[in-house]
């Protein structure tokens, strides 16, 4: 933790409390990158037995989520914290959330992997539209180590990158679907796993969402705003501050 912005406190309890929700959170951020690699890996080798690996680990995911938020809840209610230490524990709380959802997110890909090889027995790569889902899923895998980089360093100027990918992740979502939607009206009897494949799309699409929720929260953590109700000319102001920072 960045301990030029997390001041210590005279608590020896309560300064072992915060260190601890934050290194549970990077925990947590790491397994979730971890299952993102190797759904990647089981999309790109139509692997279904590696998909369901991928899968199990969502339940170990769920259950540090539990164990973070009671430890938040427990923190509150002890030591009942405000300012900076209120906005992290505050932060962490959205985190895990978005971390938990980003995993539902990869399970729902490695399920596609599984459906195309188990029911349809389809090589995901032979498949319309299977390019557009690894840029999406290279892109969310980006932007994901990006904001967990973010969030370890708690640098907003890092977090403030996540704007322009996010945007560009958007176009590039919405340009892969009318892609995929126009083959499945030439190619009717491919719809189905064209349609297995626009939900994996998505998927990712959303993994990127939640990516830029992090990033969001790391800059509430430090800069004590929600960068969602900050004008464009202020956030300008302040994306120009950081770019100054070396």
């Amino acid at each position: 933790m960045d301990s030029n912005i997390i001041t210590p406190h005279i608590s020896r309890r309560y300064n072992q409390d915060l260190e601890n929700i934050f290194n549970k959170v990077l925990a947590m951020g790491g397994h979730v990158e971890e299952q993102m690699t190797r759904a990647f890996e089981a999309l790109r080798k139509s692997d279904a037995v590696m998909a369901r690996e991928v899968i199990g680990l969502d339940r170990f995911i769920n259950r540090q989520e539990a164990n973070i938020d009671e430890m938040c809840v427990r923190v509150l209610a002890r030591q009942q914290p405000a300012a900076i230490d209120l906005r992290l524990i505050m932060a962490a709380l959205h985190i895990v959330t978005d971390l938990e959802r980003v995993g539902d997110e990869i399970t729902k890909l490695s399920r596609v992997v599984i459906n195309l090889r188990d029911s349809e027995n389809v090589d995901c790569a032979s498949i319309p539209g299977y390019e557009h889902l690894v840029e999406m899923t290279v892109c969310a895998q980006e932007m994901l180590k990006i904001t967990l980089d973010a969030f370890a360093n708690l640098d907003v100027k890092k977090a403030l990158t996540l704007l322009p990918k996010e945007a560009a992740a958007d176009e590039e979502y919405r340009a892969a679907q009318k892609l995929m939607r126009e083959h499945m009206m030439a190619h009717p009897e491919q719809i189905p796993s064209m349609l297995d494949l626009l939900n994996a799309l998505r998927a990712m699409e959303r993994v990127t969402d939640h990516s830029l929720n992090i990033a969001e929260h790391v800059f509430y953590v430090v800069e004590g705003s929600d960068m969602r109700q900050i004008s464009s000319e202020r956030l300008a102001d302040i994306a120009n501050k950081y770019r100054e920072i070396l």
